[in-house]
């Protein structure tokens, strides 16, 4: 009795050994779909932000356009490297990975392991510290945008100034023409007073020409 007591107290036992370890299974797969939807939510809100970036910069001059196109194909290629990383589909990423990634693929950056620490500084972690890729995306998208902003800024003072400049020169061109009208005014006016002399002059001289004629006669 005893024998078959321990045996079936051993069953229970190793019955709910299982059931938790299915339990727990089921709660970690869960979880993965809960975190890759969410990852694949905000890919989807990522790449509408891409497409905005891209139509503001071509409207921001040639430099930003240049600028954005080369950090989205960066961006496009650390999804590419994540993807053979992340074989779990859970979205999350150590961040030190991140900071590999980013020495790698960001040879344009001086500091990249220090860049990669200012846009990690703001995301949430979970319990093993690991952060979602496209959380780490989206901040420097954010970053991007801000780099835009004043890209676009810049551009407007440009062109400010340029127009000024274009309306001091057009005020100056106006200077010459507007001193041709005095200067003609001037020289009418003095026609009109050295006129009158050589008027006189002419009836003078018709005067003398007939008095003239007349004594040959």
């Amino acid at each position: 009795i005893n024998a078959e007591y321990r045996g079936e107290a051993a069953q229970k036992e190793i019955d709910r050994e299982r059931e938790e370890k299915r339990l727990a299974e089921e709660a970690a797969r869960n979880q993965r779909a809960e975190l890759a939807a969410a990852a694949h939510e905000q890919f989807q809100l990522n790449r509408e932000t891409e497409d905005r970036l891209m139509a503001a910069a071509s409207s921001a001059g040639e430099a930003a356009m240049e600028t954005i196109s080369l950090w989205l194909q960066t961006l496009d290629e650390m999804r590419r490297q994540f993807s053979h990383l992340d074989s779990a589909g859970t979205g999350q990423v150590d961040p030190e990975v991140l900071k590999e990634m980013c020495r790698e693929l960001w040879t344009q950056v001086e500091e990249p392991d220090a860049t990669a620490e200012w846009l990690l500084q703001p995301l949430a972690v979970d319990d093993r510290g690991f952060v979602r890729f496209e959380d780490f995306i989206a901040a420097h998208l954010q970053s991007l945008d801000d780099y835009l902003v004043d890209a676009a800024g810049a551009e407007g003072d440009a062109e400010v100034n340029s127009d000024d400049g274009g309306a001091e020169d057009a005020g100056a061109e106006d200077g010459p023409e507007d001193g041709g009208a005095e200067d003609g005014a001037n020289h009418d006016g003095e026609n009109a007073e050295g006129g009158e002399p050589a008027d006189d002059g002419d009836e003078g001289d018709g005067e003398d020409y007939g008095d003239g004629n007349e004594g040959a006669e």
